[in-house]
């Protein structure tokens, strides 16, 4: 900086001071600035830049408690050189008496801020009156200094432990371990000032922790929305300058910048411009890039008035779409915003052309077409313009295509011809309904009937192959009369003790490789032993003896072991000191979560709960006209919207009527728990049960088809069957051909039976 000139170091330093307002930063601008004073000078105004500097590094980090003494001290020192100045100049001019009243004054402004040096003001304060011939406890002109100076120290002390708290933090600069305890501790320390402070000590404080954690993203919005708060747009605004500049691949940031935007009223070329910076960043994932073009799109559609030009507006969804479909094809997030754009085209703009265009290009996407969800909203969109006709083409069409919810499709179908049709319009939709019923039955039919034929051809296939298996060892055998191939004796007990040394070398193999991980110190009793299933594969014994020693006193850990992989297969056998605590433990470690996974513990040897069946829940007391879109609806409030949505089974009869219960599969167990307490919860006028299920829902085989068989008319005995004549012949002696011509009797009969029997 040296090779600058004065301009030069003047327009860097307030370009710092922007980013990065620190006290020290500040100081060596104030140091440069004073160059500009005159040599000479007669009047205020010619320091007057000089103090307007002042005054902003005082509203920048004057309240500072630990560094703000430094800038107040140095705008005393320039205040009184300019004094003496003023006397050397005019010794007798009314402006050395305003200067010294603006000197005192402050004085009296720094003797109201708690800082640590607040006693040394006060005592410079009375030493600076002392040289003028004042008395410093007497006249009007200083009269409560020292009450302002008492409430300073006062507000000093009471937040004196919140200032060491946070000075500690000042040492953990790049340990990431503690840097949420460093944060949460300014956040305390910040709410304590919003509420017993003014709105200078709060941004002065968050201007104090971002030097610490600059690289904390929450503090950096936390900052910007109290400025919101305070209808402080413009201030806002340059934070989040500073913020995308420090942390330029945090999305939540670009996205508070944009909201800055509109809030400051700026236009489209200013959100233009942040928009083309923020995508030309890397981010986490394209979530990421969704939520910074909504809030584009957002912006348009919140600047939108209605008789205005829509075409930036829709230009701006246009964009968005193009850019997912370009940069992520597959993540399906265009289709997102389509849906916002055809709403936005619906409710904002008034134009169902453009909100049928948008649409079609929604549905005739891959898959989309089978979805009822699209459907159902594009139907939605349709009843907005109170478009009967539309809406029933696109049922027509719906139920054609729609493949995972198709009742929904027809029962919604129905109730609109019900409500806004004609009877002709009822009768057509039941029709069509019952003709994809047919068709889905049919190939529901189809599709089983080829099951049962590939079963059966597997079935055989297998018997084929074992028949060509038994007929190769037969070709390939030993006669059983050819002694010369027969082991002696000897060989045959050599053999069997092999045999019998090998079954032995496996066991002790098994039996190492099971107790393995076992503490050989430990003493194994079953009788204060838990069983622990769904172990994580990043577990290990030291890690299962520190989360089951909460529970009581750990004596032994066996940890089975795969010997094939040499990896534990997740099951592991805990021994505690006595029967007590292994009965305390196994209740509540059971769900215990270890490593994000849930653990399955129970005192006796594999009657855990299983797994496959933890995320079941048994619906009872159900209406019978309870859907399986109700029961979705109900329990879709347990689920994040990062997870699948519940599997709802309702259990019904041959007739397809509901049973009254359900099952509900949740995505995970904390939903599990939020569905639990759903209980006694109203659904079609009927309160619901909702317990944990100890088994999984298995849908019920649908009955094969009834194959008629022709009735068989002749009963004969299992020794007889039926000539080509038509007459019974024993198969064993056969009657003369006048016997088989000639009409037999019952008697006659009996006696082919019994002779049959004997032979």
């Amino acid at each position: 900086m040296e090779d600058q000139t004065l301009e030069e170091r003047l327009e860097y330093f307030k370009q710092t001071v922007q980013s990065t307002p620190a006290p020290e930063i500040w100081l060596a601008y104030l140091s440069e600035s004073l160059k500009t004073v005159p040599s000479t000078v007669t009047k205020p105004e010619d320091w007057k830049p000089v103090r307007s500097l002042f005054e902003a590094a005082l509203t920048a980090v004057g309240l500072d408690v630990n560094e703000g003494g430094r800038v107040w001290a140095a705008y005393l020192q320039f205040e009184k050189m300019m004094l003496t100045a003023l006397q050397t100049a005019q010794p007798e001019s009314p402006l050395v008496v305003k200067q010294q009243d603006f000197i005192r004054s402050l004085f009296g402004r720094v003797l109201g801020v708690p800082l640590t040096d607040s006693e040394e003001f006060l005592s410079s304060y009375r030493e600076w009156e002392a040289g003028l011939g004042h008395s410093s406890s007497g006249g009007s002109s200083h009269h409560g200094f020292d009450d302002r100076a008492k409430r300073a120290n006062a507000k000093l002390e009471s937040i004196r432990d919140l200032e060491v708290s946070v000075e500690e933090t000042a040492g953990w600069a790049g340990d990431e371990s503690r840097q949420t305890e460093a944060v949460a501790r300014w956040m305390q320390y910040i709410e304590h000032e919003k509420k017993h402070g003014d709105p200078g000590r709060v941004c002065m404080l968050f201007e104090r922790a971002l030097r610490v954690l600059s690289g904390d993203a929450s503090l950096w919005a936390a900052f910007i929305q109290y400025l919101w708060s305070l209808k402080n747009w413009s201030g806002a605004l340059k934070i989040c300058v500073r913020a995308t500049r420090r942390l330029e691949s945090v999305c939540v940031l670009w996205c508070l910048y944009l909201q800055a935007l509109e809030r400051a009223s700026k236009d489209n070329q200013d959100v233009e411009v942040v928009l083309n910076e923020a995508l030309s960043t890397t981010m986490d994932s394209p979530a990421d890039y969704y939520q910074i073009w909504l809030n584009v799109c957002l912006f348009y559609r919140r600047s939108f008035v209605a008789g205005q030009d829509p075409t930036p507006l829709r230009s701006a969804f246009e964009r968005a779409v193009n850019y997912f479909t370009e940069y992520f094809p597959g993540q399906q997030l265009e289709v997102s915003l389509e849906q916002l754009w055809a709403h936005t085209e619906t409710v904002v703009v008034g134009s169902p052309k453009h909100m049928r265009q948008v649409y079609e290009r929604i549905v005739h996407k891959d898959g989309n077409g089978s979805l009822a969800a699209y459907w159902l909203d594009y139907i939605q969109l349709e009843k907005w313009f109170k478009d009967w006709v539309n809406a029933r083409k696109l049922f027509k069409r719906a139920v054609q295509f729609v493949s995972d919810w198709p009742q929904q499709i027809e029962n919604e179908w129905l109730l609109l011809e019900r409500l806004c049709g004609t009877v002709d319009d009822v009768t057509e939709a039941e029709r069509l309904i019952t003709e994809q019923q047919s068709k889905r039955q049919a190939a529901a039919l189809a599709e089983y009937q080829i099951s049962v034929e590939q079963a059966a051809e597997s079935k055989a296939a297998k018997a084929k192959a074992k028949g060509k298996a038994k007929t190769r060892e037969r070709e390939n055998g030993v006669p059983h009369d050819s002694a010369s191939e027969q082991p002696s004796t000897q060989q045959r007990k050599g053999d069997k003790r092999k045999l019998d040394a090998e079954s032995a070398d496996r066991k002790q193999k098994k039996r190492r490789t099971d107790s393995i991980s076992e503490s050989s110190s430990a003493p194994r009793d079953d009788k204060a032993t838990v069983f622990v299933k769904n172990v994580s594969q990043e577990a290990d014994e030291g890690t299962l003896r520190q989360h089951f020693s909460q529970f009581g006193e750990v004596v032994g850990i066996r940890l089975l072991l795969d010997k094939a992989t040499g990896k534990h297969r997740g099951i592991a056998y805990v021994d505690y000191a006595d029967e007590d605590q292994a009965n305390d433990a196994a209740s509540r470690a059971h769900h215990s979560s270890l490593n994000g996974q849930p653990l399955y513990c129970d005192r006796g040897k594999g009657t855990a709960v299983k797994p496959e069946t933890k995320n079941w829940v048994h619906v009872n007391n159900l209406a019978f006209q309870v859907a399986a879109s109700d029961l979705l609806d109900l329990f879709s409030s347990c689920v994040k919207e990062s997870d699948p949505k519940p599997e709802v089974h309702i259990v019904t009869r041959d007739n397809g009527e509901s049973k009254g219960f359900a099952f509900v599969r949740m995505p995970t167990e904390e939903s599990v728990e939020l569905a639990l307490r759903l209980t006694d919860s109203e659904l079609k006028g009927r309160k619901v049960k909702v317990t944990r299920s100890d088994r999984e829902y298995k849908p019920k085989a649908p009955p094969p088809p009834v194959v008629s068989r022709p009735k068989t008319h002749l009963f004969v005995p299992r020794n007889v069957k039926l000539a080509s004549t038509g007459a019974a012949v024993s198969t064993d002696n056969p009657l003369p051909e006048a016997a088989a011509d000639s009409k037999k009797s019952n008697a006659d009969f009996r006696k082919l039976f019994l002779k049959g029997a004997n032979l």
